[in-house]
Formats: C-alpha cells, structure tokens, sequence
C-alpha cells in the first residue's frame, strides 16, 4: 500500500496534550489505493516533542503495512520516515515506461538514435519500437543488441546496427539507457539521453541526460491528489502497478540540468 503523509499545523506547543492527534482515511488514486494520513502537529512544538509525533506516524505507517510513501509540501519530519525503513515514491517508472516518447519530443534532430541495454524488458522493447518509428537510424549496443536488432527487423522490418563504432557514435542525436549496460561509450555532448533506472553506468560518458519531465493525462483520465501532494509522483506509481496505460500519459516538457526545452509529444 502507498501512504499520501501530510501535516496538519495547530495552534500552541502541545505540551499537556497527552494524545497525538492522526487522522487516517483510504482514498482512490488512478487505481491505486492509498492511505490518507494527516498528523495534527502544534506550530511551536520543540524538537523532543516533533520526535514524539514523527514516532507517531511511523507506527501509523507500520501498523498499515506501508511500503512507499508520498510527502506533502507541509510534511517537515520526512527524514525520520526515511530513516524507519520506508521508501519514498519517485519518477523513475516514467522514465522506464516512456524513455522512447521523451527522446522522440525532447531530441531536435530525429536522425540517429542510440540503445543500450543488458537484459531487455517488455518496457525496453517497447521503447525500441517508438525509437524505431521516430528516427531514421537506430543504433543499438549492449549484450541483447542481436535478438534485438533481429526482433526489430521482423517485427517492423527496420534494420538496426548493432555495437556501433566510436566514429559512427558522434552523429548521434538522442541516447536511450536501461539497466544492465556494461560497455563503454562516448556520446556527443548535445546527444539528448534518457537514462531508464538509478543512473548513468560508469562506463558512458558525455551527452546531455535529461534530469526530469513535465507530463499531463490525456482526455478521460484524471489525477485528482488531495491538496500539497505532486500528482506526478502518483501518476508514475500507476504506471509501475499496471493501472494506468504508457498510453494514457503525455510529455509536455524535458528538462536538463541547464536549460528547458518544450517537448510536446502527441499519439502518432
């Protein structure tokens, strides 16, 4: 279960309240059932009595078997959660699930495109084919790079070029990473790169990794968060539970360490 954690601030210090107020409801979010969980928490409590209300919600948390949780912008005693074991949600089932959409509206030139991975996924593969329909060239490198390139070619009947060359690399406009790349590899240093998992692998070097995404929900679907929560976070939970479709999502902006740059992508 997924835990939407958010405080509530009160008036005084709260020093002769002998209970701590926590009010809890399950709510419905994209298919996802998460538990509400509000902590009543007085403006001017000093830091003894804070650890006493983060103590609180973490046996809140336990009781209800949470694994993951979500914090509110008021929400200040996250860091105790943390450190209880729980994990907080991220955006990494995005950029597993749509890595290809990003590199298709985030790249300027749709001339090259490069994939690398070790042990394909069907969220691999997929991103593979909207690689394949959006740029003219399709470089693909790591230990899974013939079954592949062969399923490529007998699917959609493109041809890719499997291990490229360093030469053959510097025309790359946009790269694609999954887990379990292990080569090494030099990209261009404008190459628009999507990394799908906790990273770029050491042995790639160069090209510009997208840090994060802006995305909104097509027609009839909503993400409706009580408030002070980021619907993102939500949205890529569902993603990774099967409740809501890659389909269903679209990419407005990529970001990158440096700059901003408007990346509308819509269904082809």
């Amino acid at each position: 279960m997924i835990a939407l954690v958010d405080m509530q601030r009160i008036p005084g210090r709260g020093l002769f309240r002998r209970s701590i107020g926590i009010q809890r409801r399950v709510i419905d979010v994209l298919g996802l059932r998460c538990r509400l969980m509000t902590a009543a928490v007085p403006e001017h409590a000093p830091p003894r009595r804070q650890q006493r209300y983060a103590d609180a919600v973490i046996a809140g948390l336990k009781e209800a078997r949470v694994g993951h949780v979500a914090f509110s912008r008021d929400f200040t005693m996250y860091e105790a959660v943390l450190r209880a074991g729980f994990t907080e949600l991220d955006e990494t089932p995005i950029f597993e699930s749509l890595a290809g959409e990003i590199a298709d509206g985030a790249a300027t030139r749709h001339v090259q495109v490069l994939f690398c991975t070790g042990f394909p996924t069907e969220p691999a593969r997929q991103a593979l084919r909207v690689l394949a329909e959006a740029f003219r060239t399709v470089l693909i490198a790591g230990d899974a790079s013939g079954s592949l390139s062969r399923a490529l070619a007998r699917e959609m009947g493109v041809s890719a070029i499997c291990d490229p060359s360093p030469a053959l690399l510097r025309g790359t406009d946009a790269a694609v990473i999954y887990p379990g790349f292990t080569g090494r590899l030099q990209l261009p240093d404008g190459c628009v790169t999507i990394v799908a998992g906790d990273g770029i692998p050491d042995g790639i070097t160069g090209g510009r990794p997208v840090s994060g995404v802006t995305i909104g929900l097509r027609d009839g679907v909503e993400c409706t968060v009580p408030d002070g929560f980021d619907p993102q976070l939500l949205v890529a939970a569902a993603l990774a539970a099967g409740t809501l479709r890659p389909g269903d999502v679209v990419i407005r902006k990529a970001r990158f360490q440096t700059s901003e740059l408007n990346a509308s992508i819509l269904t082809k």
